[in-house]
């Protein structure tokens, strides 16, 4: 599963876009860095102040929403920011990574476009029906989820030739946590798969490629 990977400075300002990002908001990296996350997308909602009060006391935010990228074109996802934070653990700035939920289709009612359209309240008969399709779809994305990093943590990890307890002992966690994550279990959170990418040197979006069948990997 493809996702889109979004950093952001103190000031909510775009400094990493990557190809993902292009592709679910529409705007490319050169038109969205430098500009202030407000200007690039709004949510179903757009409870931006609840979520940033939120990363200010946890460090994190997760959920599902509907995004309006360029043009207001809009789409369901599962979205994620945790805080970035230096050697000294001061906060250098914010990770977004937002990832489509696929089969989940979109009807918001029509509205002017642009700035009006952004200050239009959206009808509560759409955020019922968003809620709706969403919490159908919800278990079964999050278990899909497990299961894509499960099987690539298990793999890129046998790659290396490490056990369980070697990567467990690396990160300084017991076997369990790696024999759960690995059995789709519990799911990494957003500071051990970044761990996890450093020890076993790939990108953080390894774990969540969806594995390439047979054919397709020995092509």
């Amino acid at each position: 599963m493809l996702v889109a990977v979004i950093d952001l400075d103190l000031a909510f300002v775009v400094i990493a876009w990557n190809h993902e990002a292009e592709r679910l908001f529409g705007w490319s990296a050169a038109e969205a860095i430098g500009r202030p996350a407000p200007e690039l997308w709004h949510s179903l909602g757009n409870h931006r102040r609840q979520r940033r009060a939120q990363l200010a006391r946890t460090g994190e935010w997760s959920g599902q929403s509907v995004w309006f990228g360029k043009d207001d074109r809009p789409f369901a996802g599962w979205g994620q920011t945790i805080v970035l934070r230096d050697r000294a653990g001061e906060v250098v700035g914010y990770r977004g990574l937002v990832r489509l939920l696929s089969g989940l289709e979109v009807r918001v009612p029509e509205f002017p476009t642009g700035t009006a359209k952004r200050a239009a309240p959206r009808t509560m008969q759409a955020a019922r029906d968003v809620e709706r399709c969403a919490a159908v779809l919800s278990e079964n994305a999050k278990q899909r989820r497990r299961r894509t990093v499960a099987a690539n943590l298990r793999r890129i990890r046998l790659s290396r030739d490490l056990t369980q307890d070697g990567l467990a002992n690396r990160l300084e966690i017991r076997r369990e946590h790696v024999n759960r994550w690995e059995n789709a279990v519990w799911e990494p959170s957003p500071e051990y798969i970044e761990k996890l990418a450093v020890i076993l040197d790939v990108p953080e979006s390894a774990f969540y490629a969806e594995p390439t069948t047979g054919a397709e990997a020995a092509a």
